[in-house]
């Protein structure tokens, strides 16, 4: 899209200047471009762009200045905006911008700029500090700026380029180019920023990246980009995006991969996306949200094959529009069933999910199978799913600050070797198969630190034939809201074995107690070493007895597997609750547990 070539100004004229966007390509907003008058002694006057409401987003923009009548004659230049970034009154930031000087430009006299502006919606200009005056060698070259503090009322400030000739001086094309470091500043052809990879505007193709230790650019190994927009996909939601967004994952798999697809920020209506190996797929947080369209009846997101990997999902919203499907639908499925992978010779898919939001799905939020691993999640937070937040199949995983809120289930584990940390499920609903319990775990070797299971309508903890688990630091507050009787524990260990749990169990004072016992070890669970901290339960901190070969220890007290042994002589009162080690003869030795005036052998075993 040409921009206006360079006007001449007469001492007081008006100029009034168009920007026409076609449909098919990047929507113009309100402050997208700005119309820069500029005379001898500097910049004389700038206005930001102005879309006309009842024009469409793809159609004419309006800008408008005027010289001032003291002013000499002037030059009028439309620019891209620069990028507002937030700055506050006394703040000082170092900003960089990137020239690129096409051939024949060499000797050009360029300074770098900052502008202040002041807050929406006026977003006045409050001032201007340039750097100092640059002679262009050739080809790409850095310009830097030190600000000033920032005046009082500042909101936001802009990088931008000026050219110093023999007119005045007169801004320059900018178009921001999203490399490696700095804002990229085009003089000549600008850079293209909305689809495929920043390459050079020289005609070469290369990719470039900003070398800090050679002071200069150079072929880049960087990422290149996709803006969905670029392809059709509407923000506003009125349109489905599968094809745009898919056709995108496309491009970016074909360019060599490593690539990122953007969804700028807006509402998205999708049926299933697609993903392929080394593509991220990135929005901007909460701007961003992917809608599920009713009826579709699938998972939103999937791989494209058993065989895809690296993929990255990040910065998203997802909705799975569960009043609308028919059948169970998930927010993100990675299935990698009889893969075979070629990157790094790990033989792991190695998938990263990062910052992502999932609600609303008729099935799990999220869920990975048996095939998948090395998968690392982060801060990924899944509510108002009717199935399971988190369905974990997957193996030598990693979760990390992840929740489930209000779904069927909160995590359900059934892979070996995962790990969690910091996560927390809270106020499980329950499912056909599930009362709602917070974190059930039913295979070997899961690792928890710092995890919690909250106001669930089921339990806390439950370990199911789980062996070999380490939960450490953990915490079961409140749950067991829908249970009664001795359903309602806050952990239950049942046919589990060589398990440790280390945490603490209660009830928050001022409510109704929802846990009945703090800690139950049915089905024939043994050699297992539990230590709670237990408060405010309905019923006990224990249900049952701790078995003949686990170690329970509850408020300091330990409630130890105890066989009662009659070739024992009885002990005296004052012995009670001590533990001994004693010589039974013929070189037996046994721990020994004194209570009710009575010996018990410890595990009924001798050593």
């Amino acid at each position: 899209m040409p921009l206006m070539s360079p006007q001449q100004l007469a001492t007081g004229q008006s100029l009034l200047a168009h920007v026409d966007v076609a449909a098919g390509t990047n929507v113009i907003e309100n402050g997208d471009y700005e119309l820069d008058v500029l005379g001898s002694r500097g910049l004389l006057g700038s206005e930001r762009l102005e879309r006309d409401p009842g024009v469409a987003r793809h159609g004419r923009a309006s800008l408008k200045a005027a010289l001032p009548n003291a002013a000499g004659a002037g030059v009028a230049w439309v620019t891209r905006a620069g990028p507002r970034i937030a700055c506050r009154p006394g703040q000082s930031s170092a900003f960089s911008v990137d020239v690129y000087v096409p051939p024949g430009a060499a000797g050009q006299q360029v300074r770098a700029a900052l502008r202040w502006y002041g807050a929406a919606p006026g977003e006045v200009e409050l001032g201007v500090v340039e750097g100092p005056v640059h002679v262009l060698a050739g080809g790409w070259e850095r310009l830097s700026v030190q600000a000033r503090p920032a005046p009082a009322g500042t909101a936001s400030i802009t990088p931008s380029c000026a050219v110093v000739g023999p007119q005045g001086r007169f801004a320059v094309n900018l178009d921001v180019a999203h490399l490696a470091v700095g804002t990229a500043v085009v003089l000549g052809p600008p850079i293209p920023t909305n689809r495929g990879p920043v390459t050079s505007p020289d005609g070469t193709g290369q990719v470039l990246r900003w070398d800090a230790g050679l002071a200069q650019w150079q072929a880049a190994t960087i990422a290149p980009w996709f803006d969905v927009t670029a392809y059709g996909a509407d923000p506003t939601g009125a349109v489905d995006s599968t094809p745009a967004l898919n056709a995108a994952i496309a491009d970016a798999a074909a360019s060599g991969g490593w690539a990122v697809v953007l969804c700028p920020a807006g509402d998205y209506a999708i049926t299933q996306l697609r993903l392929k190996s080394r593509v991220a797929l990135c929005g901007q947080g909460h701007k961003t949200t992917l809608v599920q369209v009713g009826g579709t009846d699938g998972d939103m997101i999937v791989l494209d094959g058993s065989s895809v990997e690296k993929v990255a999902i990040r910065d998203l919203r997802l909705v799975g529009n569960k009043a609308h499907q028919r059948s169970p639908n998930r927010g993100i499925f990675l299935g990698n069933v009889g893969a075979e992978f070629v990157d790094f010779d790990t033989g792991d898919s190695l998938h990263t999910i990062q910052n992502v939001f999932i609600k609303d799905c008729k099935g799990a939020g999220f869920a990975a199978d048996g095939s998948v691993r090395d998968l690392h999640a982060l801060r990924v937070h899944v509510s108002g799913c009717e199935g399971p937040g988190f369905d974990v199949v997957c193996t030598d995983s990693s979760f990390v600050a992840c929740t489930a809120g209000g779904c069927g289930q909160g995590f359900l584990i059934r892979s070996y070797n995962t790990h969690y940390v910091a996560c927390k499920a809270f106020g499980s609903v329950g499912t056909p198969a599930s009362p709602g319990d917070g974190f059930v775990i039913t295979a070997a070797g899961a690792k928890f630190s710092a995890c919690e299971a909250q106001d669930n309508w089921g339990r806390g903890f439950v370990l199911s034939d789980a062996s070999d688990c380490v939960l450490t630091s953990v915490a079961a507050d409140s749950n067991g809201v829908k249970l009664t009787g001795d359903d309602s524990v806050a952990f239950r260990l049942a046919d589990s074995h060589h398990c440790v749990v280390i945490g603490a169990a209660w009830n928050r004072r001022g409510q109704a107690a929802t846990q009945e016992y703090a800690l139950d070890l049915a089905g024939g669970s043994h050699d297992n070493v539990v230590m709670l901290t237990s408060r405010d339960h309905g019923t006990a901190h224990l249900r049952g007895a701790a078995g003949e070969t686990n170690w329970v220890v509850i408020n300091g007290r330990p409630r130890l597997p105890l066989v009662a042994s009659g070739n024992l002589p009885r002990a005296g009162a004052d012995q009670d609750g001590t533990v001994l080690i004693e010589n039974g003869g013929r070189g037996n030795r046994s721990l020994v547990y004194y209570a009710g005036g009575q010996r018990f052998r410890v595990g009924g075993t001798t050593f």
